[in-house]
């Protein structure tokens, strides 16, 4: 059987309508890496509670045997073209979306992966030093690998 997939980005306040671009399909899994705009942004958690929370019904609603997993904030601290402030203020305000983001996942049937460990900034961060790089791409694929396939018990 061919696994299918839905991968999108953002939350905004378009992104609960998004499913219905892929009504004919029936899915498996779904990879969601929201909430590192929402922080850049300055979202409040309160918006970010309500649109991925509302995104979460809406996948469960339409997709109720897919395993959704969502891909929590990055550490900003280790971006490399992040200044050192701008840093830790985006830090705080990423452990905030993560603690909520969690908790929806939680009470709304996702699994909340771990948060990806940046252990080479210089090789996981592209030229721009914020977007991941090739190697960076590889290193979350295979770190939401066993989210995706359910080998997350007691992650």
């Amino acid at each position: 059987m061919a696994r299918r997939r839905l991968q999108f980005g953002d939350v905004g306040p378009d992104s609960r309508s998004r499913p219905a671009q892929f009504l004919g399909r029936c899915l498996d899994h779904i990879v969601l890496c929201i909430g590192t705009n929402d922080t850049k942004n300055f979202h409040s958690v309160s918006r970010f509670k309500k649109e991925f929370g509302g995104l979460l019904y809406a996948l469960r609603a339409k997709w109720p045997e897919a395993r959704v997993v969502w891909s929590p904030v990055l550490e900003f601290t280790r971006a490399p073209a992040m200044p050192s402030l701008l840093g830790k203020i985006l830090e705080i305000r990423a452990q905030e979306m993560n603690r909520m983001g969690t908790r929806l996942c939680y009470e709304r049937g996702a699994v909340p992966a771990s948060r990806l460990p940046i252990t080479n900034p210089e090789a996981g961060f592209a030229s721009d030093g914020f977007h991941a790089s090739a190697a960076g791409y590889r290193a979350w694929a295979e770190h939401l690998l066993r989210f995706v396939v359910g080998d997350d018990e007691g992650a």
